[in-house]
């Protein structure tokens, strides 16, 4: 964040599940007035091929804890996809401390806590069966980061 030079940043996923061509969807929601808009495959009009039933069953199950743990409104924290303002990416992750996957849960509880508007906007993604992510373990590390970042986040 800190050498990125242009007017917005984009975070996507190295296997580009959710295609560059999804771009357009989180531009227009941030000239319209988001603050962070972040891709999701959770609301109306997403289109999803998220493979095997064991992802889609753990990833509903660890959104669904990271909502009741942080009380974020956001139903897909972990898709990769997000876009906002190169400044207020650098002011987000100034302070960022998460070094995993939950990074994206702690960069949106930084957003609410500054007050700016997230939104969800519905992409295209496709699972890349190449992946080398093991869910089971991932979230078990994860669901630790999270509820590291709830107590955080709640004292403050």
């Amino acid at each position: 964040m800190r050498s990125a030079g242009g007017e917005y940043v984009l975070l996507a996923d190295a296997d580009l599940s959710t295609p560059l061509g999804e771009l357009g969807r989180l531009g227009t929601a941030i000239r319209e007035g988001a603050d962070v808009a972040v891709g999701s495959r959770a609301v109306a009009g997403a289109a999803v091929d998220r493979g095997p039933l064991h992802r889609k069953l753990t990833g509903r199950a660890f959104s669904l804890a990271v909502r009741l743990l942080t009380g974020l409104r956001i139903r897909d924290t972990q898709n990769g996809f997000k876009l906002l303002r190169t400044a207020t990416a650098r002011e987000l992750f100034a302070e960022q401390l998460c070094p995993g996957f939950a990074f994206d849960v702690e960069l949106l509880l930084r957003a609410r806590q500054a007050g700016l508007r997230v939104v969800e906007v519905p992409v295209l993604y496709v699972h890349d069966p190449r992946s080398r992510v093991r869910v089971g373990r991932a979230s078990v590390e994860m669901l630790a980061e999270v509820s590291r970042l709830a107590l955080r986040f709640r004292t403050r």
